[in-house]
């Protein structure tokens, strides 16, 4: 069989269906992405893969390439943009914060904003990584919900803020702007969850549910205060997970096709 190799690991055969390979299978030449190849189908894998070396055949290739074949590199191209805007999402901040910790070793309003700006990096990159996911799968709002998350967290720390400052004055308004900035923080723990209980499923990666789950347990030890020093390695670790879950993620399924997913590599 033939086809075309959209990546180091991916074929796309003439036949419409994705094939993956390893380096030891390759006899002929080197595939990174847009060459015409020549494999023995096994299942879902290539077998003996050759690089077309005919220039004729070469040439058609390039000059008549199939709308799927072009569909399947254009898709594989958003995949690795989507995957590489999630594993920034997780590195940048930290790299901010860290440098602001401890090696500029700001302190005070200073640290207020640098600290603010990694939460916007996050947010941004994390914001465009699950578009690009949503645009793979056809769904409609997955990065929509993050981004309606991150508005209500963002207003339910003015509210917090202003609950504090009333407090403080003794106004008797204080406690229920308390209660509006608690109902506000539940309602983007339900939105975050499902946001990334949906793109577990999409991209059938479990540690997306696994980072949830113990970046809520790391929170709520935290905000316990009688678990502080435990409550940092939770959130340690789940920053550990969701970088890993983004670096493993290598498929994206179709949000309303259940089983149906796009193997890119």
């Amino acid at each position: 069989m033939k086809g075309v190799a959209i990546s180091e690991t991916t074929i796309v055969g003439d036949d419409g269906k994705y094939y993956k390979f390893s380096f030891e299978e390759v006899r002929a030449g080197r595939p990174d992405g847009g060459e015409r190849v020549a494999f023995r189908a096994d299942g879902e894998f290539a077998r003996d893969v050759f690089v077309v070396t005919d220039e004729g055949e070469r040439r058609a290739t390039k000059d008549a390439r199939s709308e799927e074949t072009k569909a399947a590199l254009k898709e594989s191209a958003a995949f690795w943009r989507a995957r590489t805007a999630g594993i920034a999402s997780g590195v940048a901040p930290a790299v901010i914060k860290l440098y602001a910790f401890f090696i500029a070793d700001y302190a005070g309003l200073k640290l207020q904003i640098v600290v603010a700006l990694a939460v916007l990096v996050g947010a941004l990159l994390t914001y465009a990584a699950l578009g690009g996911i949503a645009r793979l799968a056809g769904s409609d709002d997955l990065h929509v919900n993050y981004g309606k998350a991150m508005i209500a967290m963002f207003v339910a720390q003015v509210t917090q803020t202003l609950a504090f400052y009333l407090a403080q004055t003794g106004h008797p308004l204080s406690r229920l702007v308390a209660v509006i900035a608690a109902l506000l923080l539940v309602y983007v723990a339900v939105v975050w969850a499902k946001v990334f209980f949906e793109l577990a499923r999409l991209t059938r990666n479990g540690l997306f549910k696994a980072y949830i789950f113990v970046f809520f347990i790391g929170e709520l030890m935290q905000a316990s205060g009688y678990l502080f020093i435990f409550s940092f390695l939770f959130i340690v670790a789940s920053f550990i997970i969701y970088v890993v879950a983004w670096v493993k993620t290598d498929k994206v399924g179709e949000a309303n096709k259940e089983g149906a997913f796009y193997l890119l590599a």
